[in-house]
């Protein structure tokens, strides 16, 4: 399997978060596995995530850029979907083009 990585080298350019991620440190491929030690691997990589002073800007960039392999702001490829599931239905509910539970459009009406 092969994976791109792209890299920005305009030094003009303002600091970007993801110039402070701790994940910067280490070799890329321990974020992304290839299916063997998946489980110890995924594990370290979501520890350095863990103290890392960007996960949160990780984790919202690869959700809107709809990243679906490796480990961002902490989170697997499993994990990653589920919160972009759960950002559609919501995003789905405010145009009114989702389906909401009966409780949920009583709770409305009474508003």
């Amino acid at each position: 399997m092969t994976r791109l990585t792209y890299r920005i080298h305009d030094t003009d350019r303002a600091t970007d978060w993801r110039d402070e991620g701790s994940c910067r440190e280490y070799d890329p491929d321990l974020f992304f596995t290839d299916g063997k030690g998946q489980g110890e691997q995924t594990r370290a990589a979501q520890a350095i995530c863990h103290g890392c002073p960007v996960r949160i800007q990780c984790g919202e960039y690869a959700i809107e850029a709809g990243e679906y392999w490796g480990i961002w702001g902490g989170m697997n490829q499993t994990q990653l979907r589920a919160v972009r599931r759960r950002k559609e239905q919501r995003t789905d509910l405010r145009r009114g083009t989702g389906t909401e539970s009966a409780a949920g459009r009583a709770k409305g009406a009474a508003a």
